[in-house]
């Protein structure tokens, strides 16, 4: 079973007994892990059109904390951002001088 969290990202249920996040997954982590190993520390998994929702593996990517601190300025980073990630930025840290 599905649900959202407060901010939109979509988490299921894993096992019954524990705290919050132990019982709970992101989806969106779940579907990259499954497909390209853990996420390493210092990174996070965005998604290209802006869609919390859209977990499908062409719509994941992987940013550093640079790269998601650029995109959050621009407003790139949420559903309701007036262009895609897909379309934006160059997602290298050079870019952002």
């Amino acid at each position: 079973m599905y649900t959202h969290t407060t901010d939109g990202y979509l988490i299921q249920k894993v096992q019954e007994t524990g705290i919050q996040r132990e019982r709970f997954e992101f989806v969106h982590r779940r579907v990259w892990e499954e497909h390209n190993g853990p996420v390493p520390e210092g990174k996070m998994v965005g998604f290209l059109d802006g869609d919390k929702d859209n977990c499908s593996i062409e719509n994941l990517v992987l940013l550093d904390c640079a790269e998601n601190l650029e995109l959050t300025r621009r407003g790139l980073r949420f559903s309701n951002s007036p262009q895609a990630l897909s379309d934006s930025i160059p997602l290298s840290p050079e870019a952002y001088g």
